[in-house]
């Protein structure tokens, strides 16, 4: 999904937003990743509960490795993709 990032949000949602709901927890992740950017309201009612859970998840997974550099990288990427630039520091 990492390719998906080069195109417009709208695309993106519309490509990745299936994703939200697969069974693999890593693809979920991915697609919050990818979507992170994407504008709130242009996501469907359900669309914002599926990435506010994959969010979740993928929270969860990094605070879980939180001994490692790089979990803390790929938090502050996501709230910084979510324009969340304070908390990102």
């Amino acid at each position: 999904m990492g390719g998906l990032d080069a195109l417009p949000p709208q695309a993106r949602l519309s490509v990745s937003a299936p994703a939200l709901r697969d069974p693999l927890r890593a693809v979920r992740s991915e697609a919050a990743r990818v979507l992170a950017s994407v504008p709130a309201q242009s996501f469907t009612a359900q669309q914002q509960q599926d990435f506010k859970t994959a969010v979740q998840e993928f929270t969860e997974a990094q605070i879980a490795m939180s001994d490692t550099p790089a979990a803390h990288v790929h938090l502050a990427l996501l709230q910084d993709r979510q324009g969340q630039a304070a908390l990102a520091e």
